[in-house]
């Protein structure tokens, strides 16, 4: 089906491929763009509404049953509009092994004309494949993918700036010896990181402004709530906020982001968004060792609240485009 035949006012076309058989499959290729709210918000109704609404052209709207069941095939990389807690899609990768053989997808459809598509629908209307259906827990036992973790990371600005955190080990910050340059703050690998939210506020702010997201919440109780979810399914392990602390060098109390070590977070972040162990995810290690001295429980990281208000405002100040290659380069005390 075609983009406008999704999400067109005049939508009988829906209606003729899935009001009369029931349970019908519908197939679009390359039908939606994830970054289209409307449409996002539109299929979110057809997977999980019993009715949906029909619009025929030069006819008055009517609420029909819904019987549709929806396949997307694309090369996109961004296929679906989906978040943390999603439960609507199960996206899985076809690999490229037989592409462009041309003798096994001509006697595939071979098959197909034979026969094969008889004993498909044989094999998926069986009584033990329906008894799987029947014991099959969708929200709770999908498989978990690396193409699905990359639809949230493209939808979730939030979990998108973790991913970048986590693989760099640590979080950016402005370097108050050189305007306008960043440079990494690392993490420690092995004990709980306490760090300032004011630090890691204006890194989420580079980072959105390096996605070129125009429309990214400025909000740090936003960014708190969207890292909070994070943590309550099931992503981020030992994440605390609100932690109220004095800073040492100023003698002033701040508000702090506990988060655990970074091998934990790691390791929740791998098995929980990717369905895999942290080696097939993060795949380089984060620049130095990370770790602190012995005796330290955990590293505190904060700024006086001069710097802090002069962080965000070049933070927000910043026009120019950040790269990894470019923060390669500079060197930081």
């Amino acid at each position: 089906m075609r983009y406008t035949e999704f999400i067109g006012a005049n939508d009988d076309v829906i209606e003729h491929r899935s009001i009369k058989p029931k349970n019908m499959a519908k197939k679009g290729d390359e039908s939606v763009w994830a970054g289209d709210t409307r449409a996002a918000n539109k299929l979110k109704g057809m997977i999980t509404e019993d009715q949906q609404l029909i619009e025929e052209k030069h006819h008055n709207a009517e609420m029909v049953p819904n019987y549709a069941n929806l396949i997307f095939a694309s090369n996109n990389d961004w296929i679906v509009a989906t978040d943390h807690d999603d439960r609507r899609f199960q996206i899985i990768e076809v690999s490229d092994q037989k592409k462009r053989d041309r003798n096994y997808f001509t006697a595939l459809r071979q098959q197909w004309a034979s026969g094969g598509r008889e004993c498909l629908y044989w094999y998926l209307t069986s009584r033990q494949i329906k008894q799987q259906l029947e014991d099959f827990n969708f929200e709770m036992q999908r498989v978990r993918t690396h193409v699905a973790m990359q639809q949230m990371l493209h939808s979730n600005l939030e979990a998108a700036w973790i991913q970048e955190v986590l693989d760099n080990g640590g979080h950016y910050r402005l370097d108050q010896s050189k305007p306008g340059q960043w440079g990494l703050k690392e993490w420690s690998e092995d004990k709980a990181n306490l760090i300032e939210v004011n630090l890691l506020y204006a890194d989420y702010l580079r980072y959105a402004k390096q996605r070129g997201r125009s429309q990214y919440q400025k909000s740090k109780g936003h960014l708190s709530r969207a890292v909070n979810q994070l943590h309550q399914s099931g992503y981020l392990a030992g994440f605390e906020s609100s932690v109220r602390q004095k800073d040492r060098h100023s003698d002033k109390t701040l508000t702090y982001w506990r988060w655990a070590s970074l091998q934990e977070l790691r390791q929740q972040w791998a098995e929980k968004g990717y369905g895999t162990g942290v080696e097939e995810v993060f795949w380089s290690q984060p620049i130095g060792s990370g770790r602190l001295p012995e005796g330290e429980e955990e590293v505190a990281v904060s700024a006086t609240d001069e710097a802090t208000v002069d962080m965000e405002q070049q933070a927000q100040r910043q026009d120019n485009r950040y790269s990894k290659d470019r923060f390669k380069d500079l060197q930081f005390d």
